[in-house]
């Protein structure tokens, strides 16, 4: 495995990005989105097969379905989009998100976050 952190330095940094943005951690999403982005910083070739490797790992987690993974991911980010903090999302994620009105990708949100995490890890080396 890489390891680009600590689960609890992950966990940490993707807790205060995503309540940022408006993330609502009472939602299922939230936290399967947060155990995803910890697994894709550990093996980031996961990020190539979402469906086939990446849901299905965070599923064995938390003992439910990849496909309940990927719909609570994607109704998090959704959540957030709609109530979200605009600034904050558009800081964050840029061009992707554009004038607000598309919602990006749940690989998008995680390669985004991943990417993200990394290059703050490198840049403090």
């Amino acid at each position: 495995m890489g390891g680009e952190g600590s689960r609890a330095n992950i966990y940490q940094r993707a807790t205060y990005l995503m309540v940022k943005c408006g993330f609502q951690a009472r939602q299922k999403g939230y936290r399967y989105l947060r155990e995803a982005v910890w697994i894709a910083c550990q093996e980031p070739a996961v990020l190539t097969q979402v469906t086939k490797c990446l849901y299905p790992e965070v599923a064995k987690h938390f003992n439910t379905t990849d496909k309940q993974v990927e719909r609570a991911i994607r109704n998090a980010i959704e959540t957030a989009w709609t109530n979200g903090e605009p600034e904050a999302l558009k800081e964050f994620f840029g061009e992707t998100y554009g004038d607000g009105t598309v919602r990006p990708t749940n690989t998008e949100v995680i390669g985004k976050m991943v990417g993200f995490f990394r290059n703050t890890v490198e840049s403090r080396d």
